[in-house]
């Protein structure tokens, strides 16, 4: 059973036909290898998380299950608490943040079992985006386990020969054509007792981590104490330019602003030159982080400086 969340637009972004986000935790509880029980399954009760349906808002969504169960004696459970999120932006961003642990145990009884009785639990975020133009493919994950578990991300092409599996851990950063993607964190844990067995048999595999979609030209960061004057947008990756927004500090406040692209001095702007919306820095280095540095001196002598970067546009 599973949390599904299925999106509207949020900061001013149109979803793309057939996006979905979903975030489920469930649990299966099986008989294996003995005679006449092979995969049968265990009936299992207990909490198990409703389907619902959410907007893509940008808030948190939690599936939380736990299911109980008993076979000849034996007592099973699996328990999970999957939380997911997931973001849009107008430029294109879609991100999705997962924290989530998954359990499984089964302790035996006084009686005897004519087969093995597995428990498995499971819980993950997934998404299916849509990217209209080369995006970069940026996935980081840490995590724990004890005993049997697996965790990762799992990201596949629907529409482009793309596929590729990052453990538990790991990070990727990849440049992506247009298309279609499905975008699944996950992780799985699981106990088997065998017919033998005398002692409970337990694990548990905890991960928390993101995997986003991120369009050339995507502005990284925005940092300094001058960007109440200046602030630099996304890159334009087809033109190689970014614009600044001018505040009305900007224009009122200051006795000058120097600007730098990746280390190098560009435009100077005093007087006049600075009663503007904006400025347009061009020939940026498709290939470059796209630094940007504006040093701003105040009409009362200040210094201020605002720095940005972007993704690359290749």
């Amino acid at each position: 059973m599973g949390l599904g969340l299925h999106p509207a637009g949020a900061d001013g972004a149109e979803r793309a036909a057939g996006e979905t986000q979903s975030t489920y935790a469930y649990t299966v509880a099986l008989l294996q290898d003995g005679a006449g029980c092979d995969n049968q399954h265990i009936p299992l009760t207990g909490p198990v998380p409703a389907n619902m349906f959410v907007p893509l808002d940008g808030k948190t969504h939690t599936a939380v299950m736990d299911r109980r169960g008993t076979s000849s004696g034996a007592t099973l459970r699996g328990t999970g608490s999957v939380s997911g999120r997931v973001v849009s932006t107008s430029h294109g961003l879609r991100k999705s943040y997962l924290t989530a642990t998954v359990a499984a145990s089964v302790t035996p009884g006084t009686s005897p079992r004519p087969c093995t009785v597995m428990t498995n639990a499971l819980g993950g975020v997934e998404m299916d985006v849509t990217a209209t133009k080369k995006s970069w493919l940026v996935v980081r994950s840490s995590g724990s386990a004890v005993g049997y578990s697996e965790a990762g991300v799992e990201v596949s092409g629907t529409t482009t020969p793309l596929y590729v599996v990052i453990p538990k851990g790991g990070a990727v950063v990849r440049l992506v054509p247009p298309g279609s993607y499905n975008i699944h964190s996950f992780l799985t844990s699981k106990s088997r007792l065998l017919a033998s067995g005398t002692a409970t048999v337990s694990s548990r595999a905890t991960m928390s981590g993101t995997a986003a979609l991120v369009p050339v030209g995507t502005r990284r960061s925005l940092t300094g104490s001058g960007t109440g004057f200046v602030a630099a947008g996304h890159r334009n990756c087809t033109s190689n330019e970014v614009r600044v927004a001018f505040s009305r500090a900007a224009r009122t406040r200051t006795r000058s602003i120097t600007f730098y692209v990746n280390g190098e001095r560009r435009v100077v702007l005093r007087g006049r030159a600075l009663i503007r919306s904006s400025i347009v820095l061009r020939r940026i280095a498709p290939a470059s982080a796209g630094v940007v540095k504006a040093v701003v001196r105040t009409r009362s002598g200040a210094r201020r400086t605002m720095s940005s970067t972007s993704w690359p546009c290749r």
